[in-house]
């Protein structure tokens, strides 16, 4: 029998018996009282000691003298016992119990609360991927002796960890971090760290590391570390059938591996091949060799091993963490050709031939709206392929009003209104929320928390429960008053990019039709020269757009009319009378309204759309009925997203 199947052996029956002797086991395996003593002997560093018990011949056990012995260690050891357990019990597909969760509550009676405390704190921070039983996970030779007692001290007292650090090319750099968590890829184990000078979450090689030291200085704050699903903090492994804990992971976890970026995908993801499959890894670039942890047809990110000339500095301190960006990391060429070809591939698809001008950038000086989610954690967006609520102090692609203002009134809603989705808009004068959940409260406490942060206006589900002006904006000539959860143009300069296309497109109509007008940021610009019929099946929307056309002198005449344009759209018979039509869809595109063009004798259509593919999709039916597109221009108002806005001219 091979020392492994000896190994297993004693271990199985450790399981099934608890106790055993030596001369039990060395008849149960079928080897010499010798060979069985050298085996156990091993299983020290495993957590098991050998305990003479007269009358028995010696038996191999715990030892309850381990567990107050135990106390005397520093929080490091314990954890290294714990981890070199938690590997062999792994490595055999054996429960997660004994001493590392059994023994774990024994020890947290031995100890004093300061050091159980710290021991949870430290357990916590250890993520776990794919366990090999070629493969001892708790071998630390590798690393420098002093790094686990300076991360201890750094992670606990939350305090800054310098170290130099070896790269792959052997080049050394000293690092300055905050550490938040340990991953182990077998047999691979990396530091996870927030890095301040770049902004985000950095993987080092703890093998890599040396002359670890912790910096005093004021304490950082501890960060949520968001892993791929197929590793598992030690301290929450599912349980067997037994009730301890039992580590069972994906079979799609394949560790860690190096590999070069072929391509974006069109979500902004980096593609590379991996034998005949295609994995796509968030915040890479093509060209860049860089170290990955697959699952299936996903990557996540470890490592950067060599940086795209391409790769920009991220804005925002939460890129990567955050789901809002997926493009913070591309310079400005790369990312306006980028956005570009989402037009072009799109058009390509369907068939349509166009010449496709550069991107036009109207994001600045940030988007007016924005919805956060409010939970007792925080309040900001969700963490990146999660529902967990990523807590933010601002956000740099909003008007500086809401980046400044936005985090910290959603925040203090939470104690009145509980888990929420909070939609902000920056108006002319002041804040406008809207406000959802599940609670039922009462107008009187809305309103004293809207006084309290000087609101324009409130609205808590649906219901408008506190006005101190009315909420307006802006639109050529008018000013609108914006009925509640109404459409809005994200950027203000994207809305006058927009409109300044849209009657560049028109020309000299002098009968315009706007569908899906909303309140009218095109049709009360173009009613400075023209006749305008609006059409929406927002109500409010329409009535908004019919008083700012009442108060506002110098307009042609404008005919606003509540119409589902999907179900009911215009007919040609409706549609002939009019010199233009312009459309403005959600993002479904306006298939329906399309059909109904290209069978009219309409001269000129100018289609604004935020969806290239259904863009494309209708251009190929006005085009089928006899159109031809002139003018492609994509705008970009949604900031390091992989959505782009597109106008298109078509003429007869």
């Amino acid at each position: 029998m091979t020392n492994r199947l000896r190994h297993d052996a004693i271990v199985r029956s450790l399981r099934r018996n608890g106790t055993t002797t030596i001369a039990e086991l060395a008849a149960e395996i079928g080897a010499s009282r010798r060979t069985v003593l050298r085996d156990i002997a091993a299983l020290r560093d495993e957590g098991f000691v050998i305990h003479s018990e007269p009358g028995r011949g010696g038996g191999l056990q715990l030892d309850p003298q381990s567990v107050q012995t135990t106390a005397r260690l520093t929080v490091t050891e314990i954890f290294a016992l714990l981890i070199s357990v938690a590997s062999m019990r792994a490595a055999h597909n054996l429960p997660f119990g004994d001493l590392a969760d059994a023994g774990l509550a024994k020890l947290e009676k031995a100890l004093p609360p300061d050091k159980v405390r710290d021991l949870r704190a430290f357990l916590d921070c250890l993520y776990i991927g794919k366990l090999s039983p070629l493969v001892d996970i708790s071998d630390m030779k590798a690393m420098e002796p002093d790094l686990l007692p300076a991360f201890e001290t750094a992670f606990l007292d939350r305090q800054h960890l310098g170290f130099r650090y070896r790269d792959r090319a052997g080049a050394v750099t000293s690092r300055i971090v905050e550490p938040q968590a340990m991953l182990i890829l077998p047999p691979l184990w990396y530091l996870v760290a927030w890095d301040p000078d770049r902004g985000d979450f950095r993987h080092f090689r703890m093998d890599r590391i040396s002359a670890p030291q912790c910096l005093q200085g004021p304490a950082f704050r501890r960060r949520q570390v968001t892993f791929a699903a197929d590793v598992t903090s030690i301290r929450n492994l599912p349980r067997g059938a037994s009730g301890l804990r039992r580590p069972e992971f994906p079979a799609t976890c394949g560790g860690m591996t190096e590999v070069t970026i072929d391509s974006l995908g069109q979500h902004g993801d980096g593609i590379t091949e991996i034998g005949l499959d295609r994995v796509f890894v968030p915040f890479t670039l093509p060209g860049e060799r860089v170290e990955i942890a697959r699952d299936g047809e996903r990557g996540t990110l470890l490592s950067i091993i060599e940086p795209s000339s391409d790769r920009a500095e991220p804005i925002s301190p939460y890129f990567g963490s955050c789901g809002g960006c997926a493009l913070q990391h591309l310079n400005r060429e790369t990312y306006a050709a980028f956005k570009r070809d989402l037009v072009v591939t799109a058009l390509a698809h369907a068939g349509v031939e166009a010449v496709v001008e550069p991107l036009v950038d109207a994001t600045m000086p940030g988007r007016r709206r924005a919805t956060m989610h409010v939970r007792k954690t925080g309040a900001g967006y969700m963490r990146a392929k999660s529902h967990e609520v990523l807590d933010i102090d601002a956000c740099p692609i909003l008007v500086p009003v809401l980046s400044k203002h936005a985090p910290r009134i959603a925040r203090a809603l939470h104690p009145l209104a509980g888990d929420a989705d909070v939609s902000f808009t920056a108006t002319d004068t002041g804040l406008d929320l809207s406000v959802k959940s599940e609670r039922k409260l009462r107008p009187a406490q809305l309103a004293e928390f809207a006084q309290a942060h000087k609101l324009a206006r409130l609205t808590f589900n649906g219901d408008s429960v506190y006005m101190a002006r009315p909420p307006v904006v802006r639109m050529g000539k008018s000013t609108v008053e914006l009925p509640p959860a109404s459409f809005l143009q994200a950027t203000e300069a994207a809305e006058a990019t927009l409109a300044r296309l849209v009657i560049e497109g028109v020309g000299r109509a002098k009968a315009v039709a706007d569908l899906f007008s909303g309140v009218g940021p095109f049709a009360l610009r173009l009613a400075e020269t023209s006749r305008v019929y609006a059409a929406d099946s927002d109500k409010p929307a329409i009535a908004a757009l019919v008083k700012a056309v009442n108060h506002t002198q110098g307009l042609k005449p404008v005919e606003g009319k509540a119409r589902d344009l999907f179900r009911d759209p215009l007919a040609p018979i409706e549609l002939n009378p009019f010199d233009a039509v312009v459309f403005d869809p959600p993002r479904a595109g306006a298939e329906a309204q399309s059909k109904e063009l290209a069978r009219s004798k309409v001269k000129t259509v100018v289609v604004v759309s935020c969806e290239p593919k259904t863009f494309a999709r209708d251009a190929a039916i006005l085009i089928a009925g006899g159109y031809t597109l002139e003018r492609v221009v994509p705008v970009d108002q949604f900031a390091y997203s992989t959505h782009v806005e597109v106008v298109g001219v078509f003429r007869r």
